[in-house]
């Protein structure tokens, strides 16, 4: 019984662990999109739009990007 105890309080710690993790790893990719997004000129949209266009298996930046 008390082992159960025991190996619920783990599992429960190594959740709030993992999620605080996750959230710290989200926050700092989040910030790396931003500065990359304003380093290149891109708009919120114009990277939805790439990574959307990327998954769909096409490699077209937006008009206003594309080199002449």
């Amino acid at each position: 019984m008390e082992a159960a105890r025991k190996e619920e309080d783990l599992e429960l710690a190594n959740k709030a662990k993992r999620d605080a993790l996750l959230k710290q790893l989200r926050e700092s990719d989040l910030a790396d999109v931003i500065a990359k997004c304003k380093m290149h000129s891109f708009t919120p949209t114009d990277s939805a739009w790439c990574a959307e266009n990327e998954r769909a298996g096409t490699k077209v930046l937006p008009e206003k990007h594309q080199v002449p």
